[in-house]
C-alpha cells in the first residue's frame, strides 16, 4: 500500500488490516478468524438442537407449551428470552455439541499462569515463549464435577441445578476474547426454534445413527439432521 492509501477509509476488513500491518500472515489469520463466525455457526446450532429435540419428544412437547403464547410479529429480543426452557435447551445443545470445540493459543512471551499445576491444580504453571496451549471444549463440557454425572445425556433441566463458571462452559469462549456475536446467535437460534416449535406439533427422527462430529472450520454432524416435521 502507498502512503496515500492510509488516508482512505477502508471499505473491507482486508483493507483495514492492510492499513495496520504489512505482515501477510497476520492479515490472513485475522481474516480467517473473522470468517469463522460466519461459517454456518448459527445454522449448525439450530440443526444440532433440532437433532436432539427429534430424539426427545417429551422435551419438545414441553417447549411447545411454553412458547405457545409468544405471538409477536415481528418477534422482539425480549420475546426470545421468555422461555427459560428454550434457553436451557440451547445451552445444553452447545454443551454437548459445541460449534467450536477447540481453542488454541501460543505464549508470545514467557508467561506464568496463576493456577492449574500441581497435584490439586492450585499451583502456578510456567509457559515459556512459544508454548502452545489447546483447550478442548468437547471434553471440558463433560466434566462431571461441573455438569453432574449424566454428562452424555441431553438434559436441559440440569441448568436449573448447576451454575458453571465462565471457564467451565465455553460455548462462546470467555474473557476479553469471548465471541462478540453471542447475543445475536442466541437470538437468531431462539427465533428459528420458537417458530419451528409453534408450527409443527411433532419432530421425528429419520436417522437412528448417533451424532458424529467432523471438525473443519467448525464442527458439524457428518450424518446431517434427518427429521420429519409434522404440521398442525
Amino acid at each position: 500500500m502507498t502512503p496515500d492509501d492510509h488516508k482512505v477509509p477502508p471499505t473491507s476488513l482486508v483493507q483495514a488490516l492492510a492499513q495496520q500491518t504489512k505482515d501477510r500472515k497476520v492479515i490472513r489469520t485475522q481474516t480467517i478468524q473473522a470468517m469463522m463466525g460466519a461459517a454456518d455457526t448459527t445454522p449448525l446450532l439450530i440443526s444440532n438442537t433440532v437433532f436432539l429435540l427429534a430424539r426427545h419428544p417429551g422435551i419438545f412437547a414441553r417447549l411447545r407449551s411454553e412458547v405457545a403464547g409468544i405471538t409477536s410479529k415481528p418477534m422482539t429480543l425480549e420475546d426470545t428470552k421468555q422461555s427459560s426452557l428454550l434457553r436451557n435447551i440451547i445451552r445444553e445443545s452447545l454443551r454437548l455439541y459445541p460449534v467450536f470445540p477447540t481453542l488454541a493459543r501460543v505464549a508470545l512471551v514467557d508467561t506464568v499462569l496463576p493456577r492449574g499445576g500441581g497435584p490439586d491444580g492450585s499451583s502456578p504453571i510456567f509457559a515459556p515463549a512459544g508454548t502452545r496451549a489447546l483447550s478442548n471444549f468437547f471434553t471440558l463440557h463433560r466434566d462431571k464435577f461441573a455438569f453432574g454425572t449424566n454428562v452424555e445425556e441431553f438434559d436441559p433441566d440440569r441448568w436449573e441445578r448447576i451454575s458453571p463458571d465462565p471457564f467451565e462452559y465455553m460455548a462462546f469462549g470467555a474473557g476479553q476474547r469471548a465471541c462478540l456475536g453471542r447475543q445475536k446467535a442466541m437470538a437468531e437460534a431462539s427465533v428459528a426454534l420458537i417458530r419451528i416449535t409453534q408450527r409443527f406439533k411433532r419432530i421425528t427422527s429419520r436417522d437412528e445413527r448417533a451424532w458424529c462430529g467432523e471438525q473443519r472450520m467448525v464442527c458439524m454432524n457428518v450424518n446431517g439432521c434427518k427429521v420429519a416435521l409434522v404440521p398442525e
